[in-house]
Parts: structure tokens; C-alpha cells; sequence
């Protein structure tokens, strides 16, 4: 199901949940319908990391970026696609604290590596949340991952098919340590 969010909608979930964030995966389907005044229109976000779409008011083309944050430093990775107002992209976040080849955004299959250079947990308390301020997208066939880092195939798959982000979230959701 597609949610279309206009001017200042927003849905925010009251509870605050665990997220651990040593592996993360966080995947969206996004089309931008306008870019408004505001320069930054926010995705979607969990606790300290948002995906987020940037550009001019009133262009055409815009990037993609992922911000997350620590007490003491953020890091903010845009991607280097310019993406059409009114069409639709994936777009996926994958964080591996581990393995610095595994922390990109990628718009469509196209990875950006993640600038932050990070080897810590993203983590921290907090809620999830769509759309925030000025925006005007549609979003659809959201999750986010606690516990996982997507592998290129996924991201390719998801690239690829819509259906296949409930594929992937059911083929991971009995592993133990995944929080979705």
C-alpha cells in the first residue's frame, strides 16, 4: 500500500523501540511528487537514522541521503543519481559496523558508499517516523532491519521487484538477533 504525504503529514509510532544497529537495512519505494520550499524533505526515519530526499524547491531533480547520528559525530551520505520529481525509485540504506564494503545508500542498485567510516552500532532509543515538515512524496513497501545487512543480491532484487521486500523481510524474520 502506497501513503501519499502532503504538506506537513506525518505518522509517527508512540512507542519507542530497541534498535541495536550493528547490521542495518533500511529500504523504501519513493516517488517525489514536488519538491516544496523546504530543502530537505524527510523519508523515513528510525530513531537516530533518516532517509531523506534534497534539492532545490521547485526543480526537477533531486538526490537521495541517509543521515544517522551519534552523541558525538553524524554522518550523511547523499547519492550521486539526480532522481525525477514524479518518478519512482528504491532506494536502500545497509550499515554492516563490521565491513565497510557493506555501508551504502543505494538508489535503484546503484551504491554510494556510506562516508562516515564508522566500525559502531548506530545505536539508540527511538520511534519510527514518515514524512516530517514540508514535504509531498508517496512511499510504499517500507522496512527497516535491525540485525541485517542486505547483500548485493537483495539490493538487486529490490531494485528489480517491489513483491520481493516481503520475500526478504519473511526469509529473515525468524533469525535470532533481527529486530524488524
Amino acid at each position: 500500500m502506497a501513503i501519499t504525504f502532503k504538506n506537513s503529514g506525518r505518522i509517527t509510532a508512540n512507542k519507542t523501540v530497541p534498535y541495536v544497529g550493528a547490521k542495518v537495512t533500511m529500504s523504501a519505494y519513493v516517488r517525489v511528487n514536488s519538491l516544496p520550499s523546504s530543502l530537505t524533505q524527510s523519508l523515513f526515519c528510525r530513531s537516530n537514522t533518516v532517509m531523506s530526499a534534497t534539492g532545490v524547491a521547485g526543480s526537477s531533480t533531486y538526490a537521495f541521503g541517509v543521515k544517522a547520528w551519534r552523541s558525538s559525530s553524524q554522518g550523511i551520505t547523499i547519492s550521486k543519481a539526480g532522481a525525477s520529481v514524479g518518478a519512482v525509485y528504491h532506494v536502500i540504506f545497509v550499515y554492516d559496523k563490521d565491513d565497510p564494503s557493506r555501508q551504502f545508500i543505494a538508489v535503484n542498485g546503484s551504491k554510494t558508499p556510506w562516508a562516515a567510516g564508522w566500525n559502531v552500532p548506530l545505536t539508540q532509543l527511538g520511534n519510527v517516523q514518515y514524512g516530517s515538515g514540508n514535504n509531498d512524496f508517496t512511499i510504499q513497501d517500507t522496512f527497516f532491519l535491525d540485525g541485517y545487512a542486505a547483500t548485493d543480491a537483495d539490493v538487486m532484487a529490490l531494485a528489480d521487484d517491489t513483491a520481493y521486500a516481503r520475500t526478504l523481510v519473511e526469509s529473515v524474520a525468524d533469525i535470532p538477533g533481527i529486530l524488524r
